[in-house]
């Protein structure tokens, strides 16, 4: 009994190992818990937490200038537009201004006085009238 009592004394029932080695892992157990806090593991994932940032970083600001870029294209084509339809509104008046001149110009009135006046034209007389027979025509047409 003697021999077994010796055994339970030198031997952790629970582990199967001599006492000693059981205060030595534990000894283990912290300095592998302080050097995993210690490993570069950490700072790896700190570096990959780094660069999703700064991929992410850059991303939003190629998104933010490219919104940028698309919004002064708008504006350009809107300076643009505002030009062309302040040309054509222009344009438009000069026609109508031409219109209203060639209206005047075109008159009755203004065409006979300038025949009378430059031309020395004058209204025909009954004698001067000469009229024309126009169902010969009609007949050799159909």
């Amino acid at each position: 009994m003697q021999t077994a009592e010796k055994l339970r004394s030198s031997y952790d029932i629970e582990l199967d190992m001599p006492t000693r080695s059981r205060e030595n892992l534990k000894v283990l157990r912290s300095v592998k818990n302080t050097s995993v806090k210690q490993t570069p593991k950490v700072s790896v994932n700190s570096s990959r937490q780094k660069y999703k940032l700064l991929f992410v970083g850059i991303l939003t600001f190629a998104m933010f200038m490219t919104l940028i870029y698309r919004y002064n294209l708008i504006n350009a084509k809107n300076l643009e537009n505002l030009k062309i339809q302040k040309e054509y509104e222009k344009i438009k008046a000069e026609v109508s201004l031409a219109q209203i001149e060639l209206e005047r110009r075109v008159s009755l009135s203004t065409i006979e006085a300038y025949a009378k006046q430059k031309l020395g034209m004058q209204k025909p007389t009954k004698s001067q009238i000469i009229y024309i027979d126009t169902r010969k025509f009609e007949e050799n047409i159909q």
